[in-house]
């Protein structure tokens, strides 16, 4: 009987749970109507005439309404929706794994540079290594009589690198963004490759999933590490 009664009362198992910065949906879910941060909270039922205990997330500003002067109308969604939901996904992802690659690495080629930018990037790295080149020299050559004359050569030469730097900098960072998401989209293969379960796997979350939205209508879009994107709604099964 206890154990019947506990399970109406707090049937997700995780009255006592710790949360919710430690949860994997902690600053990655966010809301789309308003923007603010998706937040756990303990919400109350009822079945049979039994009152229960479940979790559920939504907008921090509904949560807390007297502290942010938000008109939100998103609704919570239940953390059970959200793990079953997800699970159900990687197995669709797992089924068609020959479109998310080429989705994957569609998107991956956008972040990637061009030719003309790759052939930019080189010819920036020559530049730079030529001006370093030139101030050492002048460095060098420079004496107390003409110092002021080096002082300004040198200085024009610093303010060209700057510039060279900061456009070679804004192109490495982007190819490195490329490379970052391969990488992930092999992280996701290997983890549909190995998958095989249905119970809710924290650790997959959190090492495939970049940022998600949710809202008012309870619509869950989801941005994979590699670049892709996926949706669904979360409603709760009765």
């Amino acid at each position: 009987m206890k154990r019947r009664s506990n399970m109406f009362r707090n049937p997700d198992g995780k009255y006592k749970q710790a949360y919710s910065n430690k949860s994997c949906f902690s600053n990655i879910l966010f809301c789309e109507e308003c923007g603010h941060p998706i937040v756990r909270r303990r919400l109350t039922s009822e079945r049979n005439g039994e009152k229960f205990l479940y979790t559920a997330w939504q907008c921090r500003t509904r949560v807390h309404p007297k502290k942010y002067n938000v008109n939100c109308k998103a609704k919570f969604v239940w953390e059970s929706a959200l793990e079953r939901d997800f699970m159900t996904l990687l197995y669709e992802l797992k089924e068609g794994k020959e479109e998310l690659i080429q989705e994957a690495h569609k998107v991956i080629e956008e972040y990637d540079l061009s030719s003309a930018e790759k052939a930019r990037k080189l010819n920036l790295e020559a530049q730079i290594e030529q001006i370093n080149e030139r101030v050492s020299e002048l460095a060098e050559q420079s004496n107390s009589t003409v110092a002021s004359v080096y002082e300004a050569s040198i200085n024009h030469l610093y303010y060209e690198q700057e510039l060279l730097q900061s456009e070679y900098d804004e192109l490495s960072n982007k190819q490195q963004e490329s490379k970052h998401m391969e990488r992930h989209l092999e992280t996701l293969l290997t983890f549909l490759y190995e998958f095989d379960e249905s119970e809710f796997n924290e650790d997959i979350f959190r090492q495939v999933i970049q940022q998600g939205t949710i809202n008012q209508d309870q619509k869950v879009t989801l941005e994979f590490k590699c670049g892709i994107t996926r949706t669904f709604v979360a409603l709760r099964q009765k």
